[in-house]
């Protein structure tokens, strides 16, 4: 009986079983991807600038990294706009120094871009980058803040003389304030600028007011009067200020070489002046292919405030020009005299400049412009007086001379001055007067540049 209900049960055991459901077993599906919206592109807003990249799996090109390209371009290109702007309105003079400006900027921008989000379509990789527009504002109010605190102090300690002082303080003022120029429009901070030009154009003002005072001169009457030495001669320059007539300590000044009135590479140095307001110079000799050539002293406003941005300023800076020859140059002397009724040849001028070149520059004339150097013109002109009173009243011839010193290797002219008009009088011939007048023209050129 027992072994019969063992049976039994197995049996309802089996059909239960064979009865019960199955199981399926389920495969999972992978979740569906979300395509955001701005691969195509997204606009800016008043938060944040956005630049959005695409590259494909196997670029060498980062995508995060051409994203964040794209808004500095985009960054850069409204900030020079917006640079231009403000020179034409304030005459500014930024072209030569906008990626000086441009890549302190950049610098700064940089840190406020962000990579937001990535995303790859199986062939593509994307990155959307922004830029944080207040957090850069912010902080570029609070350091603006403190600068532009420092330069009122600083143009309250700046009095009326040149001095190295005050010069730092305008150095200080130009290098610390240049770069919160034109805050730029896609930023909108430009109700900051008023302030940056206002301490600009004082800093404009205080140069030209300085440049109209200083006065260059050479320490010789003679080189005053007549700007022209021998090769390897040493000189000096003396930096007074015109205004008190004071010498000015510390001033610093390029020495340019000029070449017809091109600079040339063939020297630029930088010369200082002592306390005494002098600074002494050896001039160079001349070049292999030349025989002569002008120097140009010129205040050097970039060295003296250290910076890169004087260009920012339209003022000339104060020259001073020398001419400079051969030791013993060879010349070849033309002379013209005009408005004479008789030609006269060997007049006291003329032999006043050729005795001048002789004794003053050890000058050897020849009659062979093709074994001459250097060619030396001296034009007279001279004038009557065609308002005769009466005729006991004596005729005037009035004179005057042009001085021209060509180079004749290079056809190029080293050095030009007209001398002063002088006059000559005689009462029965106007040829005596214009005799006189040529004889006192000579006393001019032997006391005014041969001196």
């Amino acid at each position: 009986m027992f072994f019969k209900n063992q049976i039994l049960y197995l049996l309802i055991f089996i059909l239960f079983y064979s009865c019960a459901p199955k199981q399926v077993e389920v495969i999972p599906q992978e979740p569906r991807k979300i395509i955001p919206n701005w691969l195509s592109g997204i606009s800016n807003d008043s938060l944040f600038l956005y630049g959005v990249s695409k590259v494909e799996n196997n670029s060498t090109v980062s995508s995060d990294s051409l994203a964040r390209v794209k808004i500095v371009k985009m960054i850069k290109a409204d900030f020079l706009k917006y640079l231009k702007k403000i020179d034409q309105n304030h005459d500014l003079n930024f072209s030569k120094s906008k990626e000086l400006f441009w890549d302190n900027r950049q610098g700064k921008i940089s840190q406020y871009i962000s990579i937001y989000e990535d995303y790859n379509d199986g062939k593509h990789n994307y990155s959307l980058a922004r830029f944080d527009k207040n957090s850069y504002s912010n902080a570029f109010y609070e350091e603006f803040a403190k600068v532009d605190r420092l330069n009122r102090e600083r143009m309250r300690s700046i009095d009326s003389e040149i001095s190295v002082d005050n010069f730092k303080n305008i150095a200080e003022i130009l290098n610390e304030t240049v770069f919160y120029t034109g805050s730029n429009g896609l930023i909108a901070m430009n109700n900051k600028d008023s302030s940056v030009i206002s301490s600009l154009k004082y800093i404009e003002d205080y140069l030209t007011g300085i440049n109209r005072r200083i006065q260059l001169k050479f320490d010789s009457k003679a080189l005053n009067a007549m700007p022209l030495v021998n090769e390897r001669r040493r000189i000096k320059v003396l930096a007074i200020d015109a205004l008190t007539g004071k010498s000015i300590d510390g001033m610093w000044f390029n020495v340019m070489s000029v070449d017809n009135y091109n600079v040339d590479n063939y020297n630029d140095d930088l010369i200082i002046t002592k306390k005494d307001g002098s600074v002494e110079y050896q001039v160079q000799a001349t070049g292999d292919d030349q025989n002569g050539y002008k120097l140009i002293f010129k205040t050097s406003y970039k060295s003296i405030l250290k910076s890169d941005f004087v260009s920012l300023f339209r003022s000339m800076p104060e020259r001073l020009s020398l001419s400079v020859i051969k030791k013993n140059p060879n010349i070849y002397f033309e002379n013209t005299i005009s408005n004479v009724d008789s030609l006269i040849k060997d007049s006291d001028a003329i032999n006043a400049i050729r005795e001048c070149f002789e004794a003053k520059y050890n000058g050897r004339f020849t009659r062979k412009k093709d074994k001459s150097t250097i060619s030396l013109t001296f034009e007279i002109t001279t004038i009557e007086n065609s308002d005769k009173i009466s005729k006991i009243y004596p005729n005037f011839v009035h004179s005057s001379g042009a001085l021209v010193i060509t180079d004749n290797w290079t056809q190029k002219n080293i050095y030009s001055q007209n001398i002063f008009e002088s006059s000559g009088s005689d009462f029965n011939s106007v040829e005596k007067a214009g005799i006189n007048s040529l004889k006192n023209l000579a006393k001019v050129v032997t006391a005014k540049i041969c001196s």
